[in-house]
């Protein structure tokens, strides 16, 4: 006998975990009948229903209003279940996603999953699954964070979603050291044009000597001329200090040196800047070298951290 699909009814709170029951006041009504406003098993709670947080963690087909969801927290086991719930979440600004499949369904490359209002996206991903982002299409986004596991690059799948995405200007990856070459992250960064923050966090395959000097200001054609805050939290350094710190100074001005500008600096100035290297008790210092070399940074700007709060 075929189980009904489940539809969301009374829900004043939006946490919900499809493999059992909903959470506080989310409930299973057993209809598989598509919501719609003149449905009589919704609420006029649910009716307004604008937030959904939910976990399947099996092939349930789940009945919601999808299209007038506007911020979607979202996890499921099944990816064609996945992919039909994602395709129907027309109206996202903000999406949180875990994609932790091996196979991907057999979806048309001229069906992508629409998301054109969407401005904010979390995204945990299984490397093996990369091609999970040629299904996306994210013409507003302006904030990616990545999360990513396993050890085969995502390219060329990352570099052709970017394409689509012009307009990100905060870009963090959180990854497994292999997943990013410091090839890619140059490509990445290069995609980005409009890039103002950037974090990287278990880069220590990709933040080398030369990524570094690929950011270094040649007062040409700088990569990522807006960038102006920028976080690394890395277990090891892999690079060379004098480089790195000569990079970050070609970033920096004082403020007469700007008033001195005839001409604009083809790069911004730095806003925030925070290194960490290590793990547990054992981080690393810089030696004077570094630090001379970036002196006239204040401390402010240039933060050395001694703790994690990415890495568990």
């Amino acid at each position: 006998m075929r189980t009904k699909s489940p539809c969301l009814s009374d829900c004043s709170d939006s946490s919900l975990n499809a493999n059992s029951t909903a959470s506080k006041s989310c409930t299973w009504d057993g209809s598989n009948t598509t919501p719609s406003t003149s449905s009589p098993h919704l609420s006029p709670s649910f009716l307004a229903f604008k937030k959904l947080s939910m976990i399947n963690e099996g092939a349930l087909q789940v009945v919601a209003p999808w299209a007038q969801l506007i911020d979607l927290a979202f996890e499921c086991d099944s990816p064609d279940v996945a992919v039909d719930v994602l395709s129907q979440c027309a109206n996202l600004t903000s999406a949180s996603m875990n994609v932790e499949w091996s196979l991907l369904p057999d979806v048309r490359p001229d069906i992508p999953i629409q998301f054109i209002h969407l401005r904010s996206l979390h995204l945990r991903l299984e490397v093996e699954s990369a091609s999970f982002f040629d299904y996306l299409s994210t013409p507003a986004l302006q904030e990616l964070e990545l999360w990513l596991y396993g050890e085969d690059p995502i390219e060329p799948h990352f570099t052709a979603f970017q394409l689509q995405a012009p307009n990100i200007t905060s870009l963090q990856f959180i990854i497994d050291p292999f997943c990013l070459t410091s090839e890619n992250l140059v490509a990445a960064i290069r995609h980005a044009s409009s890039l103002t923050h950037l974090t990287l966090c278990g880069c220590e395959e990709s933040f080398t000597d030369d990524f570094i000097r690929a950011l270094h200001n040649d007062g040409v054609t700088p990569l990522a001329p807006c960038l102006h805050n920028l976080v690394v939290n890395n277990r090891a350094l892999n690079l060379t200090e004098d480089l790195l710190a000569s990079m970050i100074a070609s970033r920096w001005w004082s403020d007469p040196e700007l008033a001195a500008c005839a001409v604009p600096p083809a790069a911004a100035r730095w806003t925030y800047v925070e290194l960490q290297f290590g793990l547990g008790d054992e981080w690393h210092h810089f030696g004077p070298g570094f630090t001379d070399i970036v002196k006239d940074v204040p401390s402010h700007v240039l933060v050395h951290a001694n703790y994690s709060e990415y890495f568990f």
